[in-house]
């Protein structure tokens, strides 16, 4: 997905058994996206480059 396609994103938090997790929500024109960083296997880098795209915006 080209980083120009995206709309909005946004992190949510969640707990499961007491795990604390982030999901990433993707926006696009088109559709929307829910990407858990448990399924990522370097979920810092991935969560550090959309959090420096929001401090870019």
């Amino acid at each position: 997905m080209p980083l120009t396609t995206i709309a909005d994103f946004h992190f949510i938090d969640g707990t499961d058994n007491g795990d604390d997790y982030r999901k990433l929500k993707i926006r696009t024109l088109r559709k929307e996206y829910t990407i858990d960083e448990r399924k990522i296997i370097n979920p810092q880098v991935v969560a550090g480059l959309f959090q420096q795209l929001a401090d870019g915006i």
